[in-house]
Protein backbone atom coordinates (compact mmCIF):
# COMPACT_ATOMS: atom_id res chain seq x y z
CA UNK A 1 0.00 0.00 0.00
CA UNK A 2 1.33 3.42 -0.96
CA UNK A 3 2.10 5.44 2.16
CA UNK A 4 3.90 8.38 0.64
CA UNK A 5 0.90 10.56 1.50
CA UNK A 6 2.05 10.57 5.15
CA UNK A 7 4.79 13.07 4.30
CA UNK A 8 2.44 15.28 2.30
CA UNK A 9 0.86 18.48 3.78
CA UNK A 10 -2.58 18.10 5.30
CA UNK A 11 -4.24 20.46 2.79
CA UNK A 12 -3.36 18.33 -0.23
CA UNK A 13 -5.59 15.90 -2.06
CA UNK A 14 -3.03 13.09 -1.67
CA UNK A 15 -3.16 13.42 2.11
CA UNK A 16 -6.97 13.32 2.14
CA UNK A 17 -7.13 10.23 -0.08
CA UNK A 18 -4.40 8.44 1.90
CA UNK A 19 -6.10 9.29 5.21
CA UNK A 20 -9.33 7.80 3.93
CA UNK A 21 -7.50 4.58 2.94
CA UNK A 22 -5.89 4.37 6.39
CA UNK A 23 -9.23 4.78 8.16
CA UNK A 24 -10.87 2.11 6.02
CA UNK A 25 -7.97 -0.30 6.67
CA UNK A 26 -7.85 0.41 10.41
CA UNK A 27 -11.59 -0.02 10.96
CA UNK A 28 -11.53 -3.29 9.04
CA UNK A 29 -8.59 -4.83 10.89
CA UNK A 30 -7.81 -3.09 14.16
CA UNK A 31 -11.07 -2.12 15.86
CA UNK A 32 -12.37 -2.91 19.30
CA UNK A 33 -16.06 -2.32 19.11
CA UNK A 34 -16.35 0.68 16.82
CA UNK A 35 -13.15 2.47 17.91
CA UNK A 36 -9.44 2.37 17.11
CA UNK A 37 -6.34 3.85 18.66
CA UNK A 38 -6.00 7.45 17.53
CA UNK A 39 -2.50 8.02 16.05
CA UNK A 40 -2.63 11.80 16.23
CA UNK A 41 0.17 13.49 18.23
CA UNK A 42 -2.31 14.62 20.87
CA UNK A 43 -3.72 11.18 21.64
CA UNK A 44 -0.44 9.31 20.96
CA UNK A 45 -2.10 5.91 20.36
CA UNK A 46 -3.33 5.95 23.97
CA UNK A 47 -6.95 6.97 23.38
CA UNK A 48 -9.68 5.17 21.47
CA UNK A 49 -12.05 7.07 19.23
CA UNK A 50 -14.60 6.39 16.52
CA UNK A 51 -14.00 7.04 12.85
CA UNK A 52 -15.35 10.58 12.77
CA UNK A 53 -13.25 11.68 15.74
CA UNK A 54 -10.05 10.06 14.43
CA UNK A 55 -10.53 11.68 11.04
CA UNK A 56 -11.09 15.06 12.64
CA UNK A 57 -7.95 14.70 14.78
CA UNK A 58 -5.80 13.72 11.80
CA UNK A 59 -7.09 16.66 9.79
CA UNK A 60 -6.18 19.09 12.56
CA UNK A 61 -2.86 17.32 13.39
CA UNK A 62 -0.35 15.73 11.03
CA UNK A 63 -0.28 11.95 10.75
CA UNK A 64 2.89 10.56 12.47
CA UNK A 65 5.50 10.45 9.72
CA UNK A 66 7.39 7.47 11.24
CA UNK A 67 4.30 5.32 11.61
CA UNK A 68 4.64 3.52 8.30
CA UNK A 69 3.88 0.00 9.60
CA UNK A 70 0.36 0.12 11.01
CA UNK A 71 0.90 -2.74 13.43
CA UNK A 72 -1.39 -1.14 16.02
CA UNK A 73 -4.18 -1.10 13.48
CA UNK A 74 -4.05 -4.64 12.14
CA UNK A 75 -1.10 -4.61 9.72
CA UNK A 76 1.27 -7.59 10.09
CA UNK A 77 4.99 -6.95 10.57
CA UNK A 78 7.73 -8.26 8.31
CA UNK A 79 10.94 -9.76 9.65
CA UNK A 80 13.25 -7.08 8.28
CA UNK A 81 11.59 -4.27 10.14
CA UNK A 82 13.64 -3.29 13.20
CA UNK A 83 11.69 -3.10 16.44
CA UNK A 84 13.78 -1.31 19.01
CA UNK A 85 12.79 1.20 21.62
CA UNK A 86 14.02 4.19 19.65
CA UNK A 87 11.72 3.40 16.73
CA UNK A 88 8.76 3.01 19.05
CA UNK A 89 9.48 6.31 20.77
CA UNK A 90 9.80 8.01 17.37
CA UNK A 91 6.40 6.65 16.41
CA UNK A 92 4.80 8.54 19.28
CA UNK A 93 6.63 11.73 18.39
CA UNK A 94 4.70 14.91 18.96
CA UNK A 95 4.82 17.92 16.66
CA UNK A 96 4.94 20.33 19.57
CA UNK A 97 8.52 20.55 21.01
CA UNK A 98 7.22 21.67 24.40
CA UNK A 99 4.79 18.76 24.54
CA UNK A 100 7.63 16.38 23.58
CA UNK A 101 9.85 17.73 26.33
CA UNK A 102 7.12 17.40 28.96
CA UNK A 103 6.30 13.85 27.88
CA UNK A 104 9.96 12.86 28.04
CA UNK A 105 10.40 14.44 31.47
CA UNK A 106 7.19 13.45 33.21
CA UNK A 107 5.42 10.92 30.98
CA UNK A 108 6.92 7.88 32.71
CA UNK A 109 6.22 9.36 36.13
CA UNK A 110 2.54 9.78 35.30
CA UNK A 111 2.33 6.16 34.20
CA UNK A 112 4.15 4.95 37.31
CA UNK A 113 1.83 7.00 39.48
CA UNK A 114 -1.14 5.25 37.90
CA UNK A 115 0.46 1.80 38.39
CA UNK A 116 1.17 2.53 42.05
CA UNK A 117 -2.57 2.74 42.69
CA UNK A 118 -2.78 -1.01 41.96
CA UNK A 119 -0.54 -1.88 44.91
CA UNK A 120 -2.49 -3.68 47.64
CA UNK A 121 0.26 -5.82 49.14
CA UNK A 122 3.34 -3.73 49.87
CA UNK A 123 5.37 -6.89 50.37
CA UNK A 124 4.78 -7.85 46.74
CA UNK A 125 4.26 -4.57 44.84
CA UNK A 126 5.20 -6.01 41.44
CA UNK A 127 2.65 -8.78 41.67
CA UNK A 128 -0.05 -6.30 42.76
CA UNK A 129 0.72 -4.06 39.83
CA UNK A 130 0.55 -6.93 37.36
CA UNK A 131 -2.69 -8.22 38.82
CA UNK A 132 -4.29 -4.78 38.87
CA UNK A 133 -3.13 -3.96 35.33
CA UNK A 134 -4.51 -7.24 33.95
CA UNK A 135 -7.81 -6.65 35.76
CA UNK A 136 -8.11 -3.14 34.35
CA UNK A 137 -7.31 -4.22 30.80
CA UNK A 138 -9.75 -7.15 30.99
CA UNK A 139 -12.55 -4.99 32.35
CA UNK A 140 -11.88 -2.33 29.73
CA UNK A 141 -11.97 -4.90 26.94
CA UNK A 142 -15.15 -6.61 28.20
CA UNK A 143 -17.00 -3.37 28.94
CA UNK A 144 -16.98 -2.51 25.23
CA UNK A 145 -19.25 -5.48 24.51
CA UNK A 146 -21.58 -5.26 27.52
CA UNK A 147 -24.97 -3.72 26.86
CA UNK A 148 -27.64 -2.37 29.23
CA UNK A 149 -25.01 -1.96 31.95
CA UNK A 150 -23.39 1.32 32.83
CA UNK A 151 -19.66 1.24 32.13
CA UNK A 152 -16.92 3.81 31.82
CA UNK A 153 -17.60 4.00 28.08
CA UNK A 154 -21.39 4.43 28.06
CA UNK A 155 -22.10 6.18 31.34
CA UNK A 156 -23.42 9.74 31.01
CA UNK A 157 -20.99 12.57 31.46
CA UNK A 158 -20.98 14.57 34.66
CA UNK A 159 -21.19 17.75 32.60
CA UNK A 160 -23.24 17.51 29.40
CA UNK A 161 -21.46 19.69 26.83
CA UNK A 162 -22.91 18.23 23.63
CA UNK A 163 -24.58 20.75 21.32
CA UNK A 164 -28.36 20.81 21.17
CA UNK A 165 -29.81 18.50 18.54
CA UNK A 166 -32.19 21.18 17.28
CA UNK A 167 -29.30 23.56 16.54
CA UNK A 168 -27.66 22.53 13.25
CA UNK A 169 -23.89 22.78 12.90
CA UNK A 170 -23.23 25.73 10.63
CA UNK A 171 -19.52 25.20 9.97
CA UNK A 172 -17.35 22.16 9.40
CA UNK A 173 -14.16 24.17 9.91
CA UNK A 174 -15.11 25.41 13.39
CA UNK A 175 -16.93 22.63 15.31
CA UNK A 176 -19.87 23.93 17.30
CA UNK A 177 -19.20 22.55 20.76
CA UNK A 178 -20.66 23.36 24.12
CA UNK A 179 -24.13 23.92 25.49
CA UNK A 180 -25.60 27.03 27.08
CA UNK A 181 -26.91 26.68 30.63
CA UNK A 182 -30.47 28.00 30.83
CA UNK A 183 -33.30 27.63 33.27
CA UNK A 184 -35.61 24.95 31.78
CA UNK A 185 -38.66 26.58 33.35
CA UNK A 186 -37.94 29.82 31.50
CA UNK A 187 -37.04 28.09 28.24
CA UNK A 188 -40.24 26.06 28.18
CA UNK A 189 -42.41 29.13 28.77
CA UNK A 190 -40.63 31.25 26.16
CA UNK A 191 -42.64 31.71 22.97
CA UNK A 192 -41.14 31.18 19.52
CA UNK A 193 -41.83 34.81 18.60
CA UNK A 194 -39.79 35.95 21.58
CA UNK A 195 -36.91 33.68 20.59
CA UNK A 196 -36.89 35.05 17.04
CA UNK A 197 -37.16 38.59 18.40
CA UNK A 198 -34.11 38.01 20.61
CA UNK A 199 -32.08 36.90 17.57
CA UNK A 200 -32.72 40.22 15.90
CA UNK A 201 -33.88 40.89 12.33
CA UNK A 202 -32.11 40.05 9.12
CA UNK A 203 -29.43 42.45 7.92
CA UNK A 204 -31.44 43.29 4.80
CA UNK A 205 -34.59 45.38 5.26
CA UNK A 206 -37.21 46.65 2.82
CA UNK A 207 -38.10 50.31 2.33
CA UNK A 208 -41.38 51.76 1.08
CA UNK A 209 -42.65 55.21 0.21
CA UNK A 210 -46.34 54.44 0.77
CA UNK A 211 -48.18 52.09 3.12
CA UNK A 212 -51.86 51.37 3.78
CA UNK A 213 -52.88 50.65 7.36
CA UNK A 214 -55.71 51.46 9.80
CA UNK A 215 -57.88 52.58 6.89
CA UNK A 216 -55.39 55.27 5.78
CA UNK A 217 -52.91 55.53 2.94
CA UNK A 218 -49.68 56.99 4.33
CA UNK A 219 -47.01 58.52 2.12
CA UNK A 220 -43.57 59.80 3.02
CA UNK A 221 -42.65 63.48 2.77
CA UNK A 222 -40.62 62.90 -0.38
CA UNK A 223 -43.58 61.10 -1.96
CA UNK A 224 -45.92 63.96 -0.95
CA UNK A 225 -43.81 66.59 -2.66
CA UNK A 226 -45.59 68.13 -5.63
CA UNK A 227 -48.98 66.60 -4.73
CA UNK A 228 -52.08 68.56 -3.80
CA UNK A 229 -53.07 66.03 -1.15
CA UNK A 230 -51.25 65.51 2.15
CA UNK A 231 -50.81 61.97 3.49
CA UNK A 232 -47.66 62.29 5.59
CA UNK A 233 -49.17 63.55 8.86
CA UNK A 234 -48.93 61.07 11.76
CA UNK A 235 -50.59 61.16 15.16
CA UNK A 236 -50.58 58.81 18.12
CA UNK A 237 -51.26 58.86 21.85
CA UNK A 238 -48.67 57.25 24.13
CA UNK A 239 -48.55 56.63 27.86
CA UNK A 240 -45.35 58.49 28.78
CA UNK A 241 -43.58 59.47 31.99
CA UNK A 242 -43.49 63.27 32.30
CA UNK A 243 -43.43 66.10 34.85
CA UNK A 244 -46.47 68.14 35.73
CA UNK A 245 -44.81 71.55 35.55
CA UNK A 246 -41.58 73.41 36.13
CA UNK A 247 -42.50 73.67 39.81
CA UNK A 248 -43.57 70.05 40.33
CA UNK A 249 -40.68 67.88 39.07
CA UNK A 250 -42.22 64.56 40.14
CA UNK A 251 -42.68 62.08 37.33
CA UNK A 252 -46.15 60.87 36.47
CA UNK A 253 -47.69 58.72 33.76
CA UNK A 254 -49.93 60.52 31.28
CA UNK A 255 -51.36 59.95 27.82
CA UNK A 256 -49.50 62.47 25.68
CA UNK A 257 -50.33 63.24 22.06
CA UNK A 258 -47.54 63.08 19.52
CA UNK A 259 -47.69 64.79 16.13
CA UNK A 260 -45.18 64.19 13.37
CA UNK A 261 -44.48 63.88 9.68
CA UNK A 262 -43.60 60.58 8.05
CA UNK A 263 -40.05 60.42 6.69
CA UNK A 264 -39.39 56.73 6.03
CA UNK A 265 -41.13 53.33 6.07
CA UNK A 266 -39.00 50.28 6.90
CA UNK A 267 -39.98 46.60 7.06
CA UNK A 268 -37.91 44.29 9.30
CA UNK A 269 -37.88 40.56 8.62
CA UNK A 270 -37.33 38.19 11.55
CA UNK A 271 -36.13 35.14 9.58
CA UNK A 272 -39.52 34.63 7.94
CA UNK A 273 -41.28 34.09 11.28
CA UNK A 274 -42.91 37.52 11.26
CA UNK A 275 -42.36 41.01 9.87
CA UNK A 276 -42.57 44.40 11.58
CA UNK A 277 -43.23 47.67 9.73
CA UNK A 278 -41.84 50.83 11.33
CA UNK A 279 -42.58 54.48 10.60
CA UNK A 280 -39.73 56.95 11.03
CA UNK A 281 -41.09 60.42 11.74
CA UNK A 282 -39.91 63.83 12.83
CA UNK A 283 -41.86 64.65 15.97
CA UNK A 284 -42.99 67.98 17.35
CA UNK A 285 -42.06 68.74 20.94
CA UNK A 286 -45.54 68.32 22.44
CA UNK A 287 -44.18 68.31 26.01
CA UNK A 288 -43.64 72.09 26.00
CA UNK A 289 -45.69 75.06 24.90
CA UNK A 290 -43.03 76.12 22.44
CA UNK A 291 -43.98 73.18 20.24
CA UNK A 292 -47.61 72.45 21.07
CA UNK A 293 -50.53 74.56 22.25
CA UNK A 294 -54.27 75.12 21.87
CA UNK A 295 -55.56 78.35 20.40
CA UNK A 296 -58.63 80.30 21.59
CA UNK A 297 -60.87 78.19 19.35
CA UNK A 298 -59.50 75.05 21.03
CA UNK A 299 -57.64 73.89 17.90
CA UNK A 300 -54.40 71.96 18.32
CA UNK A 301 -51.44 73.89 16.96
CA UNK A 302 -47.93 72.56 16.45
CA UNK A 303 -44.58 74.11 15.53
CA UNK A 304 -42.25 71.91 13.46
CA UNK A 305 -39.34 74.21 14.23
CA UNK A 306 -39.31 72.61 17.70
CA UNK A 307 -38.58 68.89 17.32
CA UNK A 308 -37.76 66.02 19.67
CA UNK A 309 -36.17 62.60 19.13
CA UNK A 310 -33.95 63.94 16.39
CA UNK A 311 -31.20 61.35 17.00
CA UNK A 312 -28.67 63.43 18.94
CA UNK A 313 -28.92 61.15 21.98
CA UNK A 314 -28.99 57.41 22.42
CA UNK A 315 -32.42 57.44 24.06
CA UNK A 316 -33.99 59.24 21.10
CA UNK A 317 -36.43 56.98 19.29
CA UNK A 318 -38.01 58.36 16.11
CA UNK A 319 -39.64 55.02 15.12
CA UNK A 320 -43.14 53.75 15.86
CA UNK A 321 -45.01 50.67 14.76
CA UNK A 322 -47.18 51.21 11.72
CA UNK A 323 -50.21 49.85 13.59
CA UNK A 324 -49.98 52.78 16.06
CA UNK A 325 -50.27 55.51 13.45
CA UNK A 326 -53.35 57.63 12.81
CA UNK A 327 -53.54 60.22 10.05
CA UNK A 328 -53.75 64.00 10.42
CA UNK A 329 -53.00 66.87 8.10
CA UNK A 330 -51.58 70.28 8.87
CA UNK A 331 -52.87 73.68 7.77
CA UNK A 332 -50.39 76.55 7.94
CA UNK A 333 -51.39 79.35 10.29
CA UNK A 334 -51.13 82.56 8.26
CA UNK A 335 -51.17 84.74 11.39
CA UNK A 336 -48.64 82.87 13.56
CA UNK A 337 -45.71 82.07 11.33
CA UNK A 338 -44.19 78.62 11.82
CA UNK A 339 -47.32 77.19 13.42
CA UNK A 340 -49.73 74.73 11.85
CA UNK A 341 -53.26 73.78 12.79
CA UNK A 342 -53.90 70.05 13.19
CA UNK A 343 -56.92 68.50 11.52
CA UNK A 344 -57.74 64.92 12.52
CA UNK A 345 -59.05 62.53 9.91
CA UNK A 346 -61.14 59.41 9.97
CA UNK A 347 -60.95 56.52 7.51
CA UNK A 348 -63.33 56.79 4.59
CA UNK A 349 -65.32 53.75 5.68
CA UNK A 350 -65.95 55.18 9.18
CA UNK A 351 -68.60 57.79 9.90
CA UNK A 352 -69.24 59.95 12.94
CA UNK A 353 -72.74 58.98 14.07
CA UNK A 354 -72.72 60.91 17.33
CA UNK A 355 -73.33 59.44 20.72
CA UNK A 356 -75.25 56.21 20.88
CA UNK A 357 -78.69 56.78 22.42
CA UNK A 358 -80.78 53.84 23.44
CA UNK A 359 -84.21 54.21 21.90
CA UNK A 360 -87.22 53.36 23.97
CA UNK A 361 -89.28 50.54 22.56
CA UNK A 362 -93.02 50.69 23.03
CA UNK A 363 -95.25 47.71 22.75
CA UNK A 364 -98.18 48.68 20.49
CA UNK A 365 -101.27 46.67 19.94
CA UNK A 366 -101.52 45.34 16.37
CA UNK A 367 -103.91 46.98 13.95
CA UNK A 368 -107.04 45.13 13.03
CA UNK A 369 -107.10 43.49 9.64
CA UNK A 370 -108.90 45.54 7.03
CA UNK A 371 -111.80 43.64 5.54
CA UNK A 372 -112.24 45.40 2.21
CA UNK A 373 -114.79 42.87 0.93
CA UNK A 374 -117.31 44.41 3.30
CA UNK A 375 -116.97 47.79 1.59
CA UNK A 376 -116.87 46.74 -2.03
CA UNK A 377 -119.01 44.14 -3.70
CA UNK A 378 -117.86 41.77 -6.37
CA UNK A 379 -119.94 43.62 -8.97
CA UNK A 380 -117.60 46.57 -9.02
CA UNK A 381 -114.96 45.83 -11.63
CA UNK A 382 -113.13 49.12 -11.28
CA UNK A 383 -112.58 51.08 -8.07
CA UNK A 384 -111.01 54.53 -8.25
CA UNK A 385 -108.64 55.01 -5.32
CA UNK A 386 -107.08 58.35 -6.47
CA UNK A 387 -108.42 61.60 -7.85
CA UNK A 388 -108.04 62.41 -11.52
CA UNK A 389 -108.06 66.20 -11.19
CA UNK A 390 -105.61 68.81 -9.92
CA UNK A 391 -106.29 71.63 -7.54
CA UNK A 392 -106.10 75.13 -8.94
CA UNK A 393 -103.32 76.18 -6.58
CA UNK A 394 -100.92 73.47 -7.71
CA UNK A 395 -98.59 74.62 -10.47
CA UNK A 396 -95.54 73.17 -12.15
Amino acid sequence: MDKSWIARPRNTIEYSIGLEKFLNFAFENGTIGDTIRCPCPKCGFMKWHNKVEVEEHLILKQFPKNYVIWNLHGEKQTKDIPRNEDDIQETFHSENPMETMINEAFGHYRELGHLKTFVRNKAQPEGSIVEGYLAEESLTFCSRYIEDIETRFNRPQCVCDNPNDNEPIESSIFPQGGRAIMNPEIVNTMSMDLKFLARGPLDNARRFTAYNINGFKFRTLTRDEGLRTQNSGVFLTSNTACVSSSVDRNLRQADLPYYGKLEDIIELNYYGRFKVVLFKCKWVDTTRERGYRKDKWNFNCVNFDRLIHIGDREEHEPYIEASQAQMVYYVDDVVNKGWSVVVHLKPRDLYEMGEEVEEEVYENEPYEDQQLENFYSNDNEYVQLATNHLDDDIHD
